[in-house]
This record gives structure tokens, C-alpha cells and sequence, in this order.
């Protein structure tokens, strides 16, 4: 099976997953995809519930640092590094209501 060394998503799980325990099963599906010493970089928001394109409202699965913290470990990640970075000026964004940037960057365990 294809693996990788490196792997990427930005704004993805949050929105494709529409309950807490398929953004799980979403992480565990992906590392397969990652060679073991690997690294995944995520790129997101937290506690996100809509955003809005073009008038239409769509669903965001609201996750925080702890929950995403949980899953990467139960999928194997050591080395978890989490950056949170806070919305600015949120009481005016009337296209979304996260609260905060994250970046994760994590190492799949050797061994699986």
C-alpha cells in the first residue's frame, strides 16, 4: 500500500465529519496513509458550528484543542504540538463563528 512521509488537510475534517466520532474514524483512515515516523500537519478552526459561502450556511463539526489532542493520540501520533491562535474582531464575522486558528503538527509512532 502507497504511503507518505508527509501529510496535509486545512479545513477539511471539521466540515466533512458530521459528529465527533467519525472526525475520529476520519484521522485513523488518513494514517494509514502516513509511513510510520511520519509527519501531519492540520490546519483548522475551533469550535466552529457554520460558515457561509455565497449566502448558503454550511454545518462545521465544533472541535477544540483537547478533543483533537485525544484523537491524534488514539490514532498513534506522538510528538503532538498544538499552536491556537485566537479569533480577532469575532463579535463582527458574520461568515463563521470559530473562536480560534489551530495548527497541529504531530509524528505517527514508529511502531503500529
Amino acid at each position: 500500500r502507497l504511503q507518505f512521509d508527509v501529510l496535509t488537510t486545512t479545513l477539511c475534517l471539521e466540515a466533512a465529519c458530521p459528529d465527533r466520532e467519525s472526525y475520529s474514524a476520519a484521522v485513523r483512515r488518513i494514517t494509514r496513509l502516513l509511513k510510520p515516523g511520519g509527519t501531519f500537519v492540520l490546519a483548522g478552526v475551533t469550535n466552529q458550528t457554520f460558515y457561509s459561502v455565497g449566502g448558503y450556511k454550511f454545518f462545521t463539526l465544533p472541535i477544540d484543542r483537547t478533543f483533537m489532542r485525544e484523537v491524534f493520540e488514539k490514532a498513534g501520533y506522538v510528538d503532538i504540538d498544538i499552536k491556537w491562535f485566537p479569533a480577532t474582531n469575532a463579535e463582527n464575522n458574520s461568515v463563521s463563528n470559530f473562536d480560534g486558528i489551530v495548527v497541529l503538527h504531530a509524528r505517527k509512532a514508529e511502531t503500529e
